[in-house]
């Protein structure tokens, strides 16, 4: 499908419907000890500082399916899961770098997230904004957390 054609399509399945992301619960930025190579993008960027991020999402979208499903990009990354409680409708993510004010949190198109090239995801967030996805607000950010290293960030 192409980049039009799939604007088009999100347009139609988003028209009139709430978004499934309904806000953004808490921001905890870190930074690590040692830095670790991300695998939830095409580029595996080096992640040596970032947000945690708690979301709040219509629990149906996080779901665990076998294979490609829609990929949630925080800006024009994908988002790296760390958890998902499907009951409460919440998730938990890492997104590398800092965060302004405020960010789009959306489900893109549908594919493996370590299959995203940053090119890609620009065209998932121009898709998104087009589509009317609004820019959430970024609660009062917590202190800057120092973590050892990746497998610190599952205790934020």
């Amino acid at each position: 499908m192409n980049w039009f054609a799939f604007v088009l399509l999100l347009q139609a399945a988003t028209a009139g419907e709430p978004s499934p992301v309904r806000g953004i619960l808490s921001a905890t930025p870190f930074s690590l000890g040692a830095a670790y190579r991300s695998d939830w993008s095409a580029e595996h960027p080096e992640v040596r500082g970032g947000t945690v991020l708690v979301v709040d999402v219509d629990p149906a979208w996080l779901v665990l399916r076998n294979g490609p499903q829609p990929v949630l990009y925080v800006g024009a990354s994908p988002a790296e899961v760390l958890r998902r409680d499907v009951e409460a409708g919440r998730i938990v993510v890492v997104v590398p770098g800092p965060l302004g004010r405020e960010v789009a949190v959306y489900f893109g198109a549908e594919t493996l997230p370590e299959t995203v090239t940053a090119a890609e995801g620009e065209r998932q967030l121009a898709a998104a904004l087009a589509a009317g996805t609004v820019p959430l607000p970024v609660p009062a950010i917590a202190p800057t957390r120092l973590v050892i290293d990746r497998a610190g960030l599952d205790g934020l």
